[in-house]
């Protein structure tokens, strides 16, 4: 019906085909906003439109990640997801030149 319609159209699943970033999540299997499963499905959608994605899975972490060891290897890994996508940035126009 139309409530169903609507939550359609706010639905990330609706765009995956338009991604054109590397999608890293990173998804505590706590969550009450947004459940493992709805994580883990997108990432399946995205994979599925040749979309590069990385999943990481907190167990014991909510929406908020709380715990030092979540805290410490999302940072690390962010840090070296920015890193790669700079690198490639620059390597590319760097050819461009």
């Amino acid at each position: 019906g139309e409530a169903r319609q609507r939550m359609w159209e706010c639905s990330p699943l609706r765009y995956t085909e338009n991604v054109q970033a590397h999608v890293m999540l990173m998804i505590g299997n706590n969550d009450r906003r947004v459940p493992t499963f709805q994580g883990l499905g997108y990432a399946k959608a995205l994979r599925n439109c040749g979309k590069k994605v990385e999943v990481y899975c907190y167990p014991g972490n909510g929406h908020q990640f709380t715990t030092p060891e979540c805290v410490s290897d999302t940072t690390i890994n962010t840090w070296r997801l920015f890193r790669q996508a700079f690198e490639q940035h620059h390597n590319a126009t760097n050819v461009m030149q």
